[in-house]
């Protein structure tokens, strides 16, 4: 009897053993899977710091390399900013608001001729230079005008990640105003999604965007699309990402951006809040339910075109804002009370920007140039 419990004790002491090797075995392995997934991260960020430094030391050396003998025509440079947008010919002087001269070339240096305008007036008399007359005055000191049209076409033919920062509060600015001047109308489909959340204490606030995608015909024409930031919402640290509520959609001014005179219907994903927004809005409803898992509906109006009630536009611009939104951008700032990252509505309004010019950069910066005639150049006097 003794060997047997001999052999049953030192059979339960390796067992014990086996279970703690087990675990230890587990804890190194998950160590080893966090370091690798950082090694990655960091890996990847190198990765894109090295093309960012190689494109923009591409772009110095094609400066660097072009002759002086290629801006000899300042005025057709002025004129092609003009035409952008993103320069304004000047009618009278600045400083006595008397007549200007037509542009003409006063100057050379090492990088090319600089054209000037003239005040008329014999008491002024005074020189101006035409890049006095651009958004970029500032940024790039030392070029003249033609490297400066080759830096805005550069620009805009890369990638819209490696853009700065201020060229994307440029577009987001500019987002924001289409917004407030255009409304909505036909069949508008309604969705919310959230771009993450982060936990401060014993909560979990949720950083959540509300979106409305007017349908486009049969034609593919007449897509757009209008997006506003949701207050946070707070649940438990393990709670899900909760759903859009009355409250919140109200707040957050998108509903007056519909056209109830010409808006034929609204349509949504199931979620309980819509339907009191349709009555709000005196608006027929119409929804499909993701949760029984119907994506698409077809539904027949009385004297009038049958209606398919899908979220499938709306979906479709979450999918892909969800892609070009950056990784490691981060949720929040520090400070009390607890509030969301404001460089993450910056990303999505320049998302939405480009995503109704898609493919068409001229189209972009014309409508960024005429924009920034309006906010800079409205309250001038010599325009």
């Amino acid at each position: 009897m003794e060997g047997i419990h001999g052999n049953g004790k030192r059979r339960a002491k390796l067992i014990g053993t086996n279970i703690q090797n087990k675990t230890k075995r587990q804890r190194q392995k998950a160590s080893a899977k966090k370091l690798n997934k950082a090694r990655v991260q960091r890996q990847e960020c190198r990765r894109v710091r090295r093309q960012a430094t190689k494109y923009l030391q591409g772009c110095t050396d094609q400066l660097r390399e072009l002759d002086s003998a290629n801006f000899q025509n300042e005025r057709l440079a002025f004129q092609k900013l003009c035409s952008l947008g993103w320069a304004k010919k000047p009618k009278k002087c600045p400083e006595c608001l008397s007549k200007m001269s037509a542009l003409t070339e006063r100057c050379t240096n090492s990088l090319g001729t600089t054209a000037f305008f003239r005040c008329r007036a014999r008491a002024c008399h005074r020189w101006w230079s035409c890049l006095q007359f651009t958004f970029l005055k500032g940024t790039y000191r030392g070029l003249n005008l033609q490297q400066l049209l080759l830096i805005l076409q550069t620009v805009y033919s890369i990638h819209p990640e490696r853009h700065g920062r201020e060229m994307r509060c440029v577009e987001a600015d500019c987002a924001r105003s289409q917004q407030k001047k255009r409304s909505l109308t036909g069949i508008v489909e309604v969705d919310a999604t959230s771009l993450g959340s982060f936990v401060r204490g014993q909560r979990r606030y949720h950083v959540q965007i509300f979106g409305l995608a007017q349908r486009p015909d049969d034609a593919g024409n007449g897509l757009r699309v209008h997006v506003f930031p949701l207050s946070l919402a707070n649940t438990s640290p393990r709670a899900v990402t909760p759903v859009e509520d009355l409250v919140r959609v109200r707040a957050c001014g998108g509903l007056q951006s519909i056209n109830t005179a010409k808006c034929d219907a609204l349509v949504s994903d199931g979620a309980r809040v819509y339907p009191s927004v349709a009555d709000s809005l005196g608006v027929p409803h119409y929804h499909v339910s993701h949760g029984a898992g119907v994506w698409r509906k077809m539904f027949r109006r009385r004297r009038k075109p049958a209606i398919q009630a899908h979220s499938g536009s709306i979906d479709n611009f979450w999918k892909q804002l969800q892609e070009c939104m950056p990784a490691m951008l981060a949720k929040s700032v520090p400070g009390s009370p607890p509030q969301a990252n404001p460089e993450l509505m910056s990303y999505v309004f320049q998302f939405v920007l480009r995503y109704h010019h898609e493919g068409n950069m001229l189209s972009l910066m014309r409508l960024l140039g005429k924009f920034l005639c309006e906010k800079h150049f409205a309250h001038q006097n010599w325009c």
